[in-house]
């Protein structure tokens, strides 16, 4: 009998674990969505207040591809610049 209660405990316990888990991914991946839901009612909003006629697009370009240092970290002294403009 006290075998079957730990193993019970121990499988509560796997079942808390596993729904914590669970309930933090689906909030971590729901908070970018309903931010971005957020953020569009605002502007429809904005737009809807706004009773400019004129044509506006909102143009969103997402480049693929990764980071480096170069890009981000760029020399400021003569000689490094040079050697940055050299290496780049």
């Amino acid at each position: 009998m006290k075998m079957q209660k730990s193993m019970h405990r121990q499988d509560a316990l796997q079942s808390r674990r596993r729904f914590l888990g669970q309930a933090s991914c689906a909030a971590v991946t729901a908070t970018p969505l309903l931010s971005t839901l957020l953020n569009l009612k605002v502007a429809s909003t904005v737009v809807a207040a706004d009773a400019v006629d004129d044509y506006k697009a909102l143009v969103c370009v997402f480049l693929a591809g990764g980071n480096d240092s170069y890009n981000m970290l760029v020399p400021r002294g003569e000689g490094a610049y040079a050697g940055y403009q050299a290496a780049r």
